[in-house]
């Protein structure tokens, strides 16, 4: 959950937020579930093509910003409105934190990989 510990700073001083809607999809996957996807594809005969490593159960900006907040047992309190966020980060706001983008698994679950994070929340927990 790497993504996590670009804004888990401003959330450790208290300014952790909904960012735009806070209904984005973003796709996550926790760090040893990454790894073990990618160990699984090398070693698996029978999988080919592109194959989406992210957590299974889809989630959404609010759910994955609010874990952090709750980790780090600070406030989630403001909501950062997208006119703000393009303000001071031009394009890289739809970019990174503004796009919408629901995406699964399929592949790496019908080879046969067993998640051990299945969902935003634990994968959060794990990277803090």
């Amino acid at each position: 959950m790497a993504p996590s510990r670009r804004w888990s700073p401003l959330t450790k001083v208290g300014v952790g937020s909904r960012l735009g809607t806070g209904g984005q999809y973003w796709p996550w996957i926790a760090l040893e579930d990454e790894v073990g996807a990618i160990v699984h594809l090398a070693t698996a005969d029978d999988v080919s093509g592109p194959v989406n490593l992210a957590g299974p159960e889809p989630a959404v900006a609010e759910r994955i910003t609010r874990r952090v907040a709750e980790d780090l047992h600070r406030p989630y309190l403001f909501r950062v409105p997208a006119f703000a966020l393009r303000a001071v980060l031009k394009d890289a706001a739809d970019e990174m934190l503004l796009s919408n983008q629901r995406m699964e698994p399929t592949k790496l679950l019908e080879s046969g990989y067993a998640f051990r994070y299945t969902r935003a929340e634990d994968a959060v927990d794990a990277a803090f």
